[in-house]
């Protein structure tokens, strides 16, 4: 436990990541004992003055799963960080929460669980 390891989106030259770009990496880190280590993550981009808007879909043959994250940008500043806990501040005990939820339905429904393997060497790619 503990592991972790870093995508680097960028594009040749770093120059800055356009909306129409698509961006892949060869997935190596585990992430859930219900996934093989395998398949491509294909990263989406679309960053305004306004708003924040990231897909990441992975895609292992005929299986698949997109994680969409968007909204509003608004300064980081330490009230507004001091607010968002305030708002919800069970918020990463509901995540862990509804997480583990998740997993007991996979059981239940015969998914089969797979060891963790050993994290990638390098915690960049």
């Amino acid at each position: 436990m503990g592991d972790r390891h870093s995508y680097l989106c960028k594009r040749e030259g770093f120059a800055p990541i356009r909306r129409e770009d698509r961006i892949t990496a060869e997935k190596i880190f585990h992430v859930s004992p219900f996934q093989d280590v395998l398949g491509t993550y294909q990263f989406n981009y679309d960053i305004t003055a306004e708003r924040v808007s990231i897909r990441i879909a992975h895609e292992n043959g005929e299986e698949g799963l997109i994680a969409t994250l968007f909204g509003p940008r608004a300064p980081l500043t330490n009230g507004a960080i001091l607010r968002a806990a305030l708002r919800r501040p069970m918020g990463p005990l509901r995540a862990l929460v509804l997480i583990h939820w998740q997993a007991v339905k996979l059981v239940l429904k015969g998914a089969r669980f797979r060891r963790r393997p050993l994290p990638p060497e390098k915690e960049v790619s």
